[in-house]
């Protein structure tokens, strides 16, 4: 198998999932980092036996290296676009973030420059590699919960010290592009188009912001947050599904909590995730209707991860499961008319954001 060699771009909590990620699998090798914080870039060198040589604080001078097949790109929201379009100049291969931009504009620009290059990429939805996930999904294929009427989605969390958090950049627009909206509900909006295998119609949506000032982080004072700590909005899907998605920042006691409940016209399903532990419900036939039963699905726990399925594509092969950056964009599509919607408090065809 040809050896894949990666740099990993921005050294966050997210890069260590990434590495880790490519450890478990095999087919990627953690290979160069990029920082533009000199002691994290020092840190991670030391914790994943990266020589100096190979770290860098310039991502531009890591992207010219000849040894890097590809870059997981784990910076800030505002950086995504510049990066992987740098990365697709060079020719490189790339394993991004989400969202995928700042803005639409930005995202049909990245996808028309990378389906251009030909270069093989994927944007990280990471939940759509959770076993329970990976059940729903070919349960979806099968059609055994026959024509499918409503959908009921949330990702929802909430943290004791939540005003006490200081003005990180996830709380500035002009930094992260969006709230709550962008950093939980893409996950679900990409989950929904996933197992449904269709798109959105029309949305509205509503949103807020409930704590309006931090503290800023030189501690210079208090300054305004920009981005929404919750974005509740209903949609009009494909083939006349109705749905309803709930993201917030602000449910006291939930950690980094999912639950999407699909019914159809022979059957209900219930995926949920709390504390990294996912599950999934069936209520199949007549009898469990009627009685109002529910069933665990036992879960095969030894599924394929995110960078063992676009290793599988970095080796010449085909795996289905990644989204890529047509997904990615797709997404940032229905954000932007959820966000035109609030605004403007009424419904937006999405159609107006894809054409």
């Amino acid at each position: 198998m040809k050896e894949i060699r990666a740099g990993i771009i921005g050294l966050g909590d997210i890069a260590a999932g990434h590495i880790n990620d490519m450890k478990r699998s095999g087919k990627i090798i953690p290979y160069a980092l990029c920082d533009v914080n000199r002691e994290a870039l020092y840190r991670a060198g030391q914790k994943y036996g990266i020589p100096q040589e190979r770290c860098y604080t310039d991502y531009k001078a890591l992207l010219v290296r000849d040894d890097i097949d590809m870059v997981s790109i784990c910076t800030p929201n505002i950086t995504h676009y510049e990066i992987a379009m740098e990365a697709v100049s060079k020719g490189k291969a790339y394993a991004l973030e989400k969202p995928a931009a700042m803005t639409l504009e930005e995202a049909r620009k990245l996808k028309e420059a990378t389906l251009a290059a030909g270069v093989a990429n994927t944007v990280c939805f990471s939940y759509r590699y959770r076993p329970a996930v990976y059940k729903a999904k070919s349960i979806m294929e099968s059609g055994m919960l026959g024509r499918i009427y409503h959908v009921y989605a949330q990702y929802i969390e909430g943290k004791e010290d939540n005003e006490n958090i200081p003005l990180l950049w996830r709380y500035r627009k002009e930094l992260a592009g969006s709230g709550s909206l962008g950093d939980l509900g893409s996950h679900i909006l990409d989950m929904v188009c996933y197992l449904l295998e269709g798109g959105f119609e029309k949305v509205t949506g509503c949103s807020g912001i409930l704590i309006p000032r931090r503290q800023k982080l030189d501690g210079s004072g208090m300054g305004e947050v920009t981005t929404e700590d919750y974005f509740h909005a209903l949609a009009m899907l494909d083939e006349g599904i109705s749905a309803t998605f709930a993201f917030s920042k602000f449910a006291w006691g939930r950690r980094n909590a999912h639950r999407v409940e699909i019914y159809g016209s022979k059957g209900g399903m219930i995926y949920t995730l709390e504390k990294g532990v996912d599950s999934l419900k069936l209520c199949l036939g007549e009898e469990q209707n009627i009685a109002g039963l529910w069933t665990e699905v036992d879960l095969d726990r030894n599924v394929a991860g995110q960078m063992d399925c676009f290793g599988e594509i970095l080796q010449g092969g085909s795996n289905a499961t990644p989204a890529t950056i047509e997904d990615g964009c797709y997404v940032q599509a229905v954000m932007e008319a959820m966000i035109s919607a609030d605004s403007s408090q009424c419904w937006k065809d999405v159609a107006e954001f894809t054409d």
